[in-house]
């Protein structure tokens, strides 16, 4: 009967929007008790940091897949709870900075105890492309990977490299002023003191274009004469060292450290 039918969605509704408001509840009072808590061991500039974290984007979805998993979970939905909880987990333990700082630091071992300045002296130092970016105004500047090119500067200065070589192409261009990695790295060196005339540029997608490319450019400037690799070292972030020496040791770049 159409009457019959209205009440019984009426009834089919009033749960759904009493486990959505329950979930609401219960989220909320679980994140103030968690601030409270934060604050009263650590202070209150570490409460303001996790709210900070709270509302970014990650933040909100990770909020959203607790609220969905605690409404799943008072609407009697189990295929919705286990679902909402499968991606909270993964959520929470992909995108927490102990799991992250955890995975670098193993990749980041074998390096760990390189001391760049007490290695001698390198005739072309290549840093690969990845570590720059550039501000609202278009003006290059270090990113978070732009300790790579920082050290290419402090070794130059030192006198502890000939030449520097910087790497890279951008895949996309929002506009004609945008600048390649190889060309933002160049100019953040020139503003450090390294000459223009000892820079280098060479471009390419990805590490094996760059590889490709130094080869070629190492090899028409050895046989020129103009160019004398007796040692080259290869600069990049240590996570990203293993796979990039890989690549160019398959060029057969002679020396290459």
């Amino acid at each position: 009967m159409p009457g019959q039918s209205v009440l019984d969605e009426k009834s089919t509704s009033k749960p759904k929007r009493f486990g959505i408001l329950a979930a609401v509840g219960c989220v909320f009072l679980v994140v103030v008790l968690a601030l409270s808590l934060v604050g009263g061991i650590w202070g209150r500039t570490l409460v303001e940091k996790s709210l900070k974290l709270l509302i970014a984007p990650v933040g909100l979805i990770w909020l959203g897949l607790i609220l969905q998993w605690v409404a799943s979970v008072f609407q009697r939905n189990r295929l919705g709870a286990m679902f909402a909880a499968g991606l909270f987990v993964l959520l929470t333990f992909a995108g927490n900075d102990l799991v992250a700082h955890y995975l670098l630091n193993s990749l980041e071992a074998p390096y760990a105890q390189v001391e760049p300045f007490s290695d001698g002296r390198y005739d072309v130092l290549v840093v690969l492309g990845g570590g720059t970016d550039d501000r609202i105004n278009g003006h290059p500047q270090l990113a978070n990977s732009g300790e790579r090119v920082a050290l290419a500067a402090e070794l130059f200065h030192a006198g502890q490299c000939e030449r520097i070589v910087v790497t890279g192409s951008t895949t996309f261009k929002s506009s004609e002023a945008d600048l390649d990695p190889c060309d933002e790295a160049a100019q953040i060196l020139h503003e450090l003191g390294v000459p223009t005339d000892r820079i280098q540029q060479i471009r390419g997608m990805n590490t094996r274009e760059e590889s490709l490319a130094f080869a070629d450019w190492l090899k028409g400037r050895t046989n020129s004469k103009e160019v004398v690799a007796d040692r080259v070292g290869l600069v990049t972030s240590a996570w990203h060292m293993p796979r990039a020496l890989a690549l160019f040791k398959r060029q057969a770049i002679p020396n290459l450290e």
